[in-house]
């Protein structure tokens, strides 16, 4: 040991320039790592969370980008709207990210794709429909219909109704338009078509719905899609104004929001470790006592890009805190430095509790290996490394780089306390706040909003609750039912059975599927064999009979519903046709191919009470899943509870042993824990009184804060061992240590993401409360177990 550190000692030329090189290196080198912002990060792979979150990301519905544009002046929908909506449209499809701006049909066309339907009832209607059918061609209620039907032929919208009402005089269809009026609501758009355009009911606002080829993930591509039509939106009238809804604005300024609260973190915290070290040391080389934490968190981003293949910006988000906790080696050492002749003196002076304190430290960020969320094991590869880093640098490098016997640190000199009643007072203290704390606990609660890890500006949330409640009928948020099979045919057979499992249990609850419009053609198989066996010839031709009586007292001619009657006697079951609109725009919404699955997707209120019922039903059916925010909020608050268990069970279990084992005495060890206890337990007092929450993000903050905490307490036993002078120097490198964690820890305060701002308050919080009661109780702790 002794040898090699004489030989770093020896020749601080080579070991500055090797540092140098290692870092210039490291600078070019993120140039080359892949850095995102996706919150699944967060959450556990296999979980119902992270499911969800991708469900909704990966859907082909996501990469759709709905563009509103609004009329300033009030009154009907005139042509400027339509007309900019049209001059937009061209405009949009010269990006080679659009691949088209979904089109609608003429009042004409969706009549004629309506017919299609019309004539092919048979295959739609199943076996629930007959007795509805039975009824209707009872004479009396046909009598009826057909009385009805003429009082519609002589209202004005008479000629509109002519063709449907020859197909269908006796309203046997009514159940197919009516299912295609319910699917056209599930998409909870209060719009109508005027001329092929997409307009509000009240007309006062219009919407494009553009394909991309950009996914919602790739924020790359999603800056650029949204700055392209942000600028074709600035060339439209001054009386029409434009808003973008899409999910690509939510990565992009996620992303965006995490870039500049890195950048403003990490400026803050190198300007404050260098006021501190410049103010308190009052020696320029004080710097490289930053420069070493900072080189460290530098190539720790390098190693774990290479390893990993990227890295995560929430992860990134703890520079600033990392290079606070790693300069607490560099500071112990750095003050030894100062009341010694020689490098390795100050180095074995100081040795004891730097290893003991980093091997504490790094047990908490091992713990987080257990983890199943990516995001925490990126966090406990990079801070290892970072931490690893920090201490060999503070042993080898930082005293060749000094000079030893400098002046004293006046200005954070500390005399011993004057006696013995002081320091045990504050032990008692501090004994005493811990069961207090832990009462003002209670109210703790966690927090299952996806919102903590999502930094989306507060304007683009703003434009999209508005678009929600101007276009919206929706009740409540949707959820969607999700049955997927390795073919299509399969999964559309499957959707069927789950629509009838669902229908069976409760015809109240508001389910629009494709299986009830559109079944699959196993099902339209035998719904049309039912149907044929149902309209026997002699059953048509009773029927063809009363309604030429009926119709005769109204003046309709004999043949004037044969193509009723043509409906009744299909053979086979219709291929799907590719021009019909109806079914191509309904479709989009219900089914998609999904890798090598193919999805039938159903929508429903999304209640806990529906959520329950159609996970069991889904479960006779096959294999699908549910996705809707209540099973994310479940499955995250799960997700939290089993992480926090899991990660502070391990990381205490290491902690006791790393520190029993290296300490060798249960009473220095029970001491320098001590910080701990107190930080932690203020730390939940304050979230609990102050209505603070337990989430994903500040629960990594919670556990750090334990081992930065037993650091201290490390420190101070250690220095309370080894007599009252080297205890003042002791304290010193400990009210440093703790003013520049804090700092790194501080600056998130300053970050507008909430995760991050989460993260800072809480170990703003908990060091605190371990830094103050490891200066003021320790010692006392140490009296009161009679360690000398």
């Amino acid at each position: 040991m002794r040898k090699s550190l004489n030989f770093f000692y020896h020749h601080p030329l080579r070991v500055a320039l090797t540092t140098l090189a290692l870092i210039l290196a490291s600078i070019i080198g993120t140039f080359f790592i892949r850095f995102d912002g996706k919150l699944e990060v967060m959450l556990p792979p296999d979980s119902d969370a992270r499911r969800t979150v991708q469900f909704f990301q990966d859907a082909e519905f996501a990469d759709q980008v709905l563009v509103e544009l609004a009329l300033s002046e009030t009154g009907p929908a005139s042509p400027s709207l339509t007309a900019a909506m049209d001059n937009l449209a061209r405009d949009l499809e010269q990006s080679p990210l659009i691949t088209g701006v979904m089109s609608f049909p003429s009042s004409r066309q969706l009549m004629e794709d309506m017919f299609f339907f019309l004539e092919r009832g048979g295959e739609i209607l199943g076996a629930e429909d007959a007795s509805a059918i039975e009824e209707k061609l009872a004479p009396e209620n046909m009598e009826a219909q057909i009385r009805r039907r003429y009082m519609q032929m002589v209202r004005p919208e008479g000629s509109f109704l002519r063709e449907i009402i020859r197909r269908d005089p006796l309203n046997i269809y009514s159940s197919i338009l009516d299912r295609m009026r319910g699917l056209g609501q599930s998409f909870a758009h209060q719009a109508k078509i005027d001329n092929g355009h997409l307009v509000h009911q009240q007309e006062q606002h219009g919407l494009l719905i553009l394909q991309t080829t950009v996914p919602v993930t790739d924020t790359v591509g999603s800056a650029e899609l949204i700055n392209f039509i942000q600028e074709k939106l600035e060339r439209t009238p001054r009386h029409i104004s434009g808003e973008i809804i899409s999910g690509h604005r939510h990565g992009v300024s996620n992303e965006n929001l995490l870039k500049r609260d890195i950048r403003l973190t990490v400026t803050i915290a190198a300007i404050g470790f260098i006021i501190l070290f410049l103010g308190v040391f009052r020696d320029p080389r004080a710097v490289i006592i930053f420069l070493i934490p900072g080189a460290a968190v530098l190539v720790s981003v390098n190693i774990t890009g290479f390893i990993l293949g990227g890295l995560s910006y929430l992860v990134i988000g703890f520079c600033a805190v990392m290079a606070g906790i790693a300069v607490d080696y560099g500071i112990h050492v750095y003050v030894s430095n100062r009341h010694c002749s020689a490098p390795d003196q100050a180095v074995r002076r100081i040795l004891a509790p730097v290893i003991i304190g980093g091997m504490t430290t790094l047990s908490v960020f091992v713990a987080f290996f257990f983890s199943s969320i990516p995001g925490y094991r990126q966090l406990a590869l990079f801070s290892i490394i970072a931490i690893t880093l920090a201490i060999l640098a503070a042993i080898f490098i930082l005293p060749a780089l000094l000079k030893t016997g400098a002046a004293p640190l006046s200005s954070t000199n500390v005399q011993a306390p004057r006696t013995n009643r002081i320091h045990i007072g504050g032990a008692i203290f501090f004994l005493l706040s811990i069961p207090a704390a832990v009462y003002f606990a209670r109210g703790l609660q966690i927090d299952t909003d996806i919102n903590q890890l999502d930094g989306t500006h507060p304007d683009i949330l703003a434009a999209q609750e508005s678009f929600q409640e101007r276009w919206s009928d929706a009740q409540s948020s949707q959820a969607v039912a999700v049955v997927k099979a390795d073919t299509q045919e399969e999964a559309a057979y499957l959707n069927d059975l789950f629509y009838q499992q669902v229908r069976k249990q409760t015809s109240e609850l508001p389910f629009s599927s494709l299986a009830e419009f559109w079944p699959s053609s196993r099902t339209r198989n035998q719904n049309l064999a039912q149907w044929r066996s149902f309209w026997s010839q002699e059953k048509i031709e009773e029927t063809r009979k009363n309604i030429r009586q009926s119709a005769a007292e109204y003046g309709f001619s004999e043949d004037a519903f044969e193509p009723f009657f043509e409906s009744l006697q299909q053979e086979e079951i219709s291929q799907r046709p590719e021009d019909n609109v109806i079914i191509s725009r309904i479709s989009e919404r219900f089914y998609q191919r999904h890798n090598n699955e193919h999805w039938y997707m159903s929508f429903f209120p999304d209640t806990p009470e529906n959520v329950e019922l159609l996970e069991e039903l889904l479960q006779r059916t096959g294999d699908g899943f549910i996705a809707s925010q209540h099973v994310f909020g479940q499955a995250l608050s799960d997700t939290v509870t089993e992480e926090v268990t899991k990660i502070s069970t391990a990381a205490l279990i290491m902690m006791l042993g790393v520190s029993l084992v290296l300490m060798g005495d249960f009473r220095k060890m029970l001491t320098a824990w001590f910080p701990a206890l107190c930080g932690v337990s203020w730390l939940f007092a304050f979230m609990g009184g102050f209505g603070h929450t337990l989430n994903l993000a500040n629960m990594i903050a919670g556990i750090v804060v334990i081992g930065l905490c037993i650091d201290y307490g490390v420190f101070m036993t250690h220095g309370r061992s080894r007599g009252d002078s080297v205890m003042i120097s002791t304290r010193n490198a400990v009210i440093l240590s703790a003013v520049s964690t804090l700092i790194g820890a501080g600056v998130l305060i300053f970050a507008s993401h909430p995760a991050l701002f989460s993260v800072g308050v809480t170990l703003v919080v908990g060091i605190s409360a371990g830094a103050v009661s490891a200066l003021i109780g320790v010692p006392g702790m140490t009296r009161l177990l009679k360690i000398s």
